[in-house]
């Protein structure tokens, strides 16, 4: 049988490779926005804001949402959405990723379930403390 060589025996710590993909793939997108802006400086000498907005427009060209375009409702998340640089956006999405791929992992390795547990029996035996102490 053919073992998987990212893979540690117990499974423990080959999640981290999924966090630090998020990351770095979030880091690359906008490093490739920011190259995008600064061909489109050298061609045409005037600097191009690219929003998160934008980024989603040219994502969704074919068939975009009525939202991103006139927005009826939710117009603050509209607003903040197309002030923030999509690059910033792209790290921001990585970050979430990385949280998102850390938390499940701790949760499905027992880390948080560990704490939980510690912490009941924690707080059981400073309530047989405090009953005996009555």
């Amino acid at each position: 049988m053919r073992r998987n060589c990212h893979m540690n025996e117990n499974k423990e710590g080959w999640w981290v490779g999924w966090v630090l993909g998020g990351i770095q793939t979030g880091i690359a997108c906008a490093i490739m926005v920011l190259l995008r802006q600064v061909l489109l400086y050298l061609k045409n000498g005037a600097w191009v804001k690219i929003s998160v907005i934008d980024g989603l427009l040219q994502f969704t060209r074919h068939h975009p949402p009525d939202w991103l375009i006139y927005p009826g409702d939710w117009i603050g998340v509209h607003k903040i959405l197309s002030q923030i640089p999509l690059a910033v956006g792209f790290i921001l999405l990585g970050l979430v990723w990385a949280i998102i791929v850390g938390v499940v992992w701790a949760i499905r390795l027992g880390l948080v379930g560990w704490r939980l547990e510690e912490h009941s029996k924690l707080k059981r035996t400073k309530q047989a403390e405090k009953a005996g102490a009555e």
